[in-house]
């Protein structure tokens, strides 16, 4: 799904998929805290979130230039 972000409740996923600009990742971070359930996983392709150490990095290939950060809730 391709929505904007702020219009959906993330409370109604499992598992939610973010290749956002840094700019936007605080506050989509927020959102993610407050409306994912307990388990639920969060991931960000290419950008963390500042201050919040993910719970895995996946890089994806040899020399790739983007890698894959994930958040359990």
């Amino acid at each position: 799904m391709r929505r904007d972000y702020a219009s959906l409740n993330l409370a109604d996923f499992d598992v939610v998929f973010a290749f956002l600009s840094p700019a936007a990742m605080p506050d989509l971070w927020q959102q993610a805290r407050s409306q994912m359930r307990s388990g639920s996983l969060f991931i960000s392709l290419s950008f963390s979130v500042e201050g919040q150490e993910p719970d895995q990095v996946a890089i994806l290939a040899p020399n790739a230039r983007h890698r894959l950060y994930a958040w359990r809730m």
